[in-house]
């Protein structure tokens, strides 16, 4: 008796297309909807690991754009830090205001001295935003004036753009090699404004940020010169409650979503069995039980969601990648931060929405099999 489920599954007409398209309708939405926010997720958090690091290591008071006095690169501080499980690098800085002018525009930033920058001295890469206000491109010449206790200006070449988030594109940050800024201040090569620590983690939690923000704390308060530690979503707390929101709504599509694909298949399931209510009432006559009644249906059902997953996966994989590349579906960056709607395709997350509501389908079909029990043999074939 072993293969008569299977072998009864088949010869049972299903019926199911409009149910299978519905369930790939499920699929589809949920597969969409993960991506998305892992889109989401993975595009902010780089923008902002590029532009600020995970974790800022700095004096006390310190704030954008730097204060004029330095710190000093402890190398023990530096070789401590990185010994930290999960960090990656430790990345000093120097920043200063100034001012860019160019025939009569003028426009505040952020000028930023990193490492390995890649670009020659006094050459800069600036934000695409700062290039479209001020008509820059690459290859021009940029004056950025720097108002301290005296005034200096500097000329840049402009070696290349990037597009920062949009929360973060009212501080237009200009980046440069570290080397001109600190000559710019008459800072010895050891002096720094501050550090940005990066983990290995491409996309932390807010927990695993704090956790490793408190451990490099407690490392940096030991030092000479004492700083303090504060993680990106502490500096940015708006950005990351946002990211959270989404998160949560994606949850609450996917239990939609679950009880939608439920749903549909009790309704078809149901429908089934009363068509072959006849079928169900001679199969008991001639000794099949109800759990290998059960088991005939709970084929039929799990064919019926795996074609709805195949084909849903299939529809929200081809969506997503046309997506990625064509970017279909434009936002505006003001209040997504994105330009458009990102995409991870990350494959972890197709395959645990699959689970989840194939699982949640699969669950929801052992109610209407309590139907079989209650069907007499001795009325249904006197009926048919």
């Amino acid at each position: 008796m072993t293969g008569a489920p299977s072998f009864i599954s088949r010869r049972i007409k299903s019926g199911g297309a409009l149910v299978t398209v519905l369930v790939a309708l499920s699929f589809f939405i949920v597969i969409i909807a993960f991506c998305v926010a892992g889109g989401f997720r993975k595009e902010v958090y780089s923008g902002m690991h590029a532009l600020y690091g995970d974790i800022l290591l700095a004096p006390a008071g310190f704030d954008y754009p730097g204060g004029t006095e330095p710190v000093r690169v402890d190398s023990s501080l530096v070789s401590s830090i990185l010994q930290l499980r999960g960090v990656r690098q430790m990345r000093p800085f120097v920043s200063r205001g100034g001012i860019v002018r160019k025939d009569g525009n003028i426009h505040g930033v952020i000028v930023k001295g990193v490492e390995d920058s890649g670009m020659e001295a006094l050459h800069a890469c600036i934000p695409g935003r700062l290039a479209r206000l001020m008509g820059l491109s690459a290859g021009e010449r940029m004056t950025v004036w720097f108002v301290g206790d005296d005034v200096k200006a500097r000329n840049f070449t402009v070696d290349s753009m990037y597009e920062p988030l949009a929360s973060t594109d009212e501080n237009l940050t200009v980046l440069v090699p570290l080397a001109d800024m600190q000559r710019l201040c008459g800072w010895g090569r050891d002096s720094v404004s501050a550090f940005e620590v990066m983990i290995a983690d491409e996309t932390p939690s807010r927990m695993q940020l704090s956790e490793m923000s408190a451990a490099v704390g407690m490392e940096a308060l030991c030092a000479d010169e004492p700083m303090f530690a504060s993680s990106v979503p502490e500096r940015w707390p708006q950005i990351f409650d946002w990211l959270d929101l989404v998160d949560s709504n994606v949850l609450v599509v996917l239990l939609l979503m679950m009880l939608v694909a439920g749903f549909n298949m009790v309704s078809a399931m149901l429908i089934l069995m009363f068509r072959n209510i006849s079928t169900i009432g001679m199969l008991k006559t001639m000794g099949m039980t109800d759990r290998g009644m059960s088991a005939v249906f709970l084929r039929l059902a799990s064919v019926l969601a795996l074609k709805g997953m195949i084909a849903g996966d299939a529809a929200a994989l081809l969506f997503l990648a046309l997506q990625k590349h064509f970017h279909l579906i434009r936002l505006n960056p003001q209040n997504y931060y994105v330009s458009s709607v990102p995409v991870s395709l990350d494959p972890a997350l197709p395959l645990l929405s699959n689970i989840a509501v194939y699982a949640a389908v699969m669950l929801f079909t052992l109610l209407p099999c309590l139907f079989i029990s209650r069907v007499d043999p001795a009325r249904t074939v006197r009926l048919d």
